[in-house]
């Protein structure tokens, strides 16, 4: 049975409604129903992606613009996005397609191999990989894992802009196909970007890093503001391993 399928077997309440396990929303939908995110539905008594494959908007971006500034910096990625989102912010700057469902935005319908070809092809015009950004890519995470995995055996690079509002259970599944190299000096250290560290309980970010085969250690930085230096103080004090050589970058 596959972790969707056990998920879906799991994920039912006593009225019949099904319980998306994606985020903290945890929507009990009926037959047809959407959830908040608009990308996720209950069909045929299953919770399925119905973005899944649905890209709303692509762009060979640089690197910088996901942003991160301390990985291949110079370098471009082909970042694409699809439609939905489980928060509501009102400053996005993409709400044209993170708040719209799939019959209000124009969509085309790609394939994760064709994706990867896609990405392959660009490498002579800088392309390290591809960045799954624009709505929220974890609505959707299958798409992400299966064309992230393709991407890895072509030799490139996955990146993942998110808001981080996701269930553990669903980022440890993708976080073995998500790069970040360091740099040329140390391509086999991982960074890992902490979206809003405050915002997940200690526990949480400590299982995060240790399953993911990461310690940390803390990145002085003279632009550091006092929010962000409070949560570098604190996370050592929290028990989280610190180890020379690898890094945490703190984002917000």
């Amino acid at each position: 049975m596959s972790r969707e399928e056990k998920r879906n077997e799991m994920g039912n309440s006593s009225d019949g409604r099904k319980v998306c396990p994606v985020c903290m929303h945890h929507c009990a939908l009926l037959e047809g129903q959407y959830g908040r995110c608009r990308a996720r539905k209950n069909e045929n008594g299953k919770i399925i992606s119905v973005n899944y494959g649905k890209v709303t908007s692509a762009m060979l971006d640089p690197i910088e613009k996901k942003p991160l500034a301390r990985f291949y910096p110079g370098s471009k990625i082909l970042s694409v996005g699809s439609f939905g989102c489980n928060l509501f912010c009102p400053f996005c700057q993409n709400h044209e397609i993170s708040m719209a469902g799939q019959t209000e935005i124009g969509w085309q319908d790609v394939t994760p191999a064709q994706l990867a070809r896609l990405a392959s092809g660009y490498q002579n015009a800088g392309n390290i990989g591809v960045a799954f950004t624009y709505n929220e890519p974890l609505v959707g995470y299958e798409f992400v894992r299966d064309t992230a995995c393709l991407v890895k055996q072509n030799g490139m690079k996955t990146v993942v802009v998110t808001n981080g509002s996701v269930e553990l259970e669903i980022l440890e599944e993708i976080l073995p196909y998500i790069d970040a190299k360091k740099n040329e000096a140390a391509e086999s250290e991982k960074i890992v970007e902490v979206p809003n560290i405050e915002g997940i309980t200690i526990e949480e970010a400590r299982k995060i890093l240790k399953d993911s085969g990461l310690d940390i250690n803390i990145e002085k930085d003279e632009s550091l503001n006092e929010k962000e230096t409070i949560i570098k103080e604190q996370l050592p004090k929290k028990g989280i391993k610190l180890k020379a050589g690898s890094k945490v970058i703190i984002s917000y």
